[in-house]
């Protein structure tokens, strides 16, 4: 139940002490070039590549729309079905630290060889199924199949798996269980970790 602990701790994104406040509810941040703010993967992946480039010419900006995809009470319950782990997931991201050059960085894999974007989804449904040659096992870690097992996982939801490549290349960086939340996207990294 650890998720996005480790999510922060993995991307070094992990503060001394220092916490965000949860992103509030509300409107989505104000939509950057290429990205609308709606449910279509291509306007994820629009998003993540808006969220990298801004890293480093404007962190605080970066930084506003990573904490925007952070999930908080309602969100989190449009995506996981046990209470338990929604509230885990929810008081981790009180960890975020609060320097906007590190969150920033957090959905940036930090190799500019990484060039191309692709987001993998499936259902929870098509997750449980775990078809030969489907999207579910060649992309999602076994851990999100087992969340799905245990029925951690709400049905109907469709959750991406977002990857960054060198160009050309079919393995990455893959950031975790991006999913919408009805008005925006939200993630909830590797929820698995820590779900006995």
């Amino acid at each position: 139940m650890r998720g996005l602990l480790v999510l922060l701790v993995v991307l070094g994104a992990c503060g001394k002490g220092d916490a965000s406040p949860p992103p509030g509810k509300g409107e989505a941040p104000v939509v950057a070039a290429g990205w609308e703010g709606k449910n279509d993967p291509e306007d994820l992946k629009a998003l993540l590549t808006a969220i990298r480039e801004d890293a480093t010419k404007d962190p605080a900006k970066a930084a506003a729309l990573t904490r925007g995809l952070l999930v908080d009470k309602d969100s989190v319950e449009v995506a996981v079905a046990d209470p338990a782990l929604a509230q885990k997931l929810v008081e981790q991201v009180a960890m975020v630290p609060k320097d906007d050059a590190q969150v920033a960085g957090m959905l940036d894999p930090k190799k500019p060889e990484y060039s191309d974007i692709t987001a993998h989804g499936a259902t929870t449904e098509e997750i449980l199924a775990n078809a030969e040659g489907g999207v579910a096992r060649a992309e999602f870690p076994g851990g999100v199949r087992k969340l799905a097992e245990k029925g951690l996982l709400q049905k109907g939801v469709t959750f991406y798996e977002v990857e960054w490549t060198p160009k050309g290349e079919s393995a990455g960086m893959k950031y975790h269980l991006f999913f919408w939340d009805g008005q925006r996207w939200r993630m909830l990294g590797p929820a698995w970790r820590g779900v006995e």
